[in-house]
């Protein structure tokens, strides 16, 4: 019986492509530090781009995320590609949508920093930035023509909450290393586009 057990979860974690648990190998903890609606370069966003600078600015949901990890060399170990998953939550047509991501980078400064700025021993935290939600709109996950089937308006459109949480992806059907999830609400959302000001 114990047996049929252990292998029916463990079939589960391997059809779910990441650990589906709130503990053991591969999860990391994120703490979601402040989050803001800014308006920043396209170059930032998609600095491989050979048209990025040409673009305009960028309205984005910006995550300053804090965690004891190095979350580089974190996924580095576990031979894995770094990606940021954002959905939204409680949409008014009961579809389910997206957000693009980038990965996350250590902050404006350039450099991983530790919060506190005096940290005692054992409390070094990283820090990262992540922008999603380019010019404030979510894609719907079904596809039509090659396009999203719809999109979604953070702006003006129903939801109840944007969720994010950091995976390691690879090629191979094994476990995907994944951290916990950071949620804003739409109520939030919608406080900070306020304070935003945008023209």
């Amino acid at each position: 019986m114990h047996r049929l057990a252990a292998i029916s979860l463990l079939s589960l974690a391997v059809a779910a492509c990441s650990n589906p648990f709130p503990f053991g190998p591969g999860r990391v903890e994120v703490t979601l530090e402040d989050v803001a609606v800014a308006t920043v370069e396209n170059a930032t966003i998609f600095p491989e781009a050979a048209s990025a600078v040409n673009r305009p600015s960028r309205r984005v949901v910006q995550l300053k995320l804090s965690t004891r990890t190095d979350l580089v060399q974190y996924f580095k170990e576990w031979d894995r590609q770094i990606q940021v998953r954002c959905s939204v939550d409680g949409t008014a047509n009961g579809r389910s949508y997206h957000g693009f991501s980038t990965q996350p980078f250590p902050d404006s400064s350039g450099n991983e920093v530790a919060l506190p700025s005096h940290p005692t021993s054992g409390s070094e935290r990283y820090v990262y930035m992540v922008y999603t939600f380019v010019d404030l709109i979510a894609q719907d996950d079904e596809y039509e023509g090659g396009s999203p089937a719809t999109t979604l308006n953070l702006m003006t459109d129903q939801f109840e909450a944007l969720r994010c949480h950091i995976l390691g992806v690879t090629m191979a059907p094994v476990l995907f290393p994944v951290s916990n999830d950071f949620v804003v609400s739409a109520a939030k959302f919608h406080n900070l586009y306020r304070q935003a000001h945008f023209e």
